[in-house]
């Protein structure tokens, strides 16, 4: 049965109070009248005992015996009655999945057009607000100072990108399963050697050969030094400024095609992937908008030094490290003593004003109830 968008849009699909319902009868009706479904119940509980039951018409019972069904009415005669949600199918076999499944599709369509006037009610204001969260000069900032890390300490930046977040520096340690593994060689040398005689041991020792010794073999190990905050400043990764444009311009896109959208043309389907586009786009913002907080974790004093202290240990790098504030420094004795520093410009950058980006994001998402 088709419903005009207009009218599903301001349906009630649930009641809390099914027994309050008028032309309401106890019995099944004589009717041989597919009923449809007009309202669903779950009257459940936590805990259980406290959950309220109603008396299904389908089970003969004098007493109320379940907490969960549906409002079933006759069209024509306007009678209402109560089934439970497995008895219905019982009664009414493929007749009713048919009716349930034409009351959960209305359902899911009256939610997405729900959504869809959140959205409208809430994209204007936020659209004006969009450009001075994407325009604002602390995304410009985590970019060019993302690159600088890359470009000016480059294994610096693999070395903690490649991390979980702990500083670890190589050590060389006993392999003792190794040796264990060469003593068969050395017994049979050593039993060999105290097999010689006095003037053979002494003749070797002048070819300067030695008795054997237990083999020693190294493995190298990383030790964990400490921690650092910030690990996904550290990464590689698309250009912030960049992304927002993208993402600004594609919002205004859908901004102009939801204010003028006709649903009665679409598939609630269609509907609701146009929706889902744009709120899969805000969030995208937040997104990239957190990331800056990696950004200022990085750049603290105290995480700075950490990493400074960390690469001086580290056999694999070559520059000297040092930290000042919130900047970090590195001077490359290889040529000439070059420095290189990145830090955070003062004042220390800040997030642009979110409020109506997460307003947005709130009522774009879909509500189940």
């Amino acid at each position: 049965m088709k419903i005009d968008d207009g009218e599903l849009l301001n349906r009630e699909f649930w009641t809390q109070d099914p027994e309050s319902l008028g032309g309401l009868i106890d019995h099944l009706p004589n009717s041989t009248e597919v009923p449809i479904i007009e309202f669903q119940y779950d009257l459940t509980r936590s805990p259980p005992e406290e959950s309220i039951k109603v008396k299904c018409v389908h089970c003969k019972v004098s007493q109320p015996n379940h907490s969960k069904g549906f409002v079933l009415k006759l069209p024509n005669s306007g009678e209402r009655f109560l089934i439970g949600h497995v008895c219905g199918k019982l009664h009414y076999s493929a007749k009713f999945e048919q009716v349930r499944r034409e009351f959960k599709d209305q359902r899911k369509r009256s939610l997405q057009l729900q959504r869809l006037g959140r959205i409208q009610v809430a994209f204007p204001k936020f659209i004006e607000s969009l450009d001075i969260i994407c325009q604002h000069p602390t995304f410009a900032t985590y970019d060019e100072l993302n690159i600088t890390l890359i470009d000016k300490f480059s294994d610096l930046q693999h070395a903690l990108a490649s991390s979980s977040g702990e500083l670890k520096i190589p050590v060389e340690v006993r392999d003792h399963a190794r040796e264990l593994n060469g003593t068969n060689n050395y017994e049979a040398e050593k039993e060999e050697w105290d097999n010689l005689t006095v003037t053979a041991k002494k003749n070797l020792r002048a070819e300067g050969i030695k008795p054997p010794e237990p083999p020693k073999y190294y493995k190298t190990q990383f030790k964990v030094v400490g921690r650092f905050n910030g690990l996904d400043f550290t990464r590689r990764q698309s250009q912030t400024v960049d992304e927002l444009t993208r993402i600004s311009n594609l919002l205004k896109a859908s901004y102009k095609e939801l204010s003028t959208i006709q649903t009665n043309t679409l598939r609630t389907s269609e509907l609701g992937a146009r929706l889902k586009v744009v709120s899969k786009l805000a969030n995208e913002i937040q997104r990239l908008a957190r990331r800056t907080n990696a950004m200022t974790a990085f750049f603290q004093p105290e995480n700075l030094a950490a990493i400074a202290s960390w690469a001086n240990q580290h056999t694999d790098f070559h520059e000297h490290y040092s930290a000042s504030g919130y900047n970090l420094m590195a001077t490359d004795s290889r040529y000439g003593g070059k420095k290189y520093v990145v830090g955070l410009p003062s004042p220390t950058p800040s997030l642009p004003d979110l409020n109506e980006l997460l307003e947005f994001i709130d009522q774009a998402d879909l509500a189940t109830h």
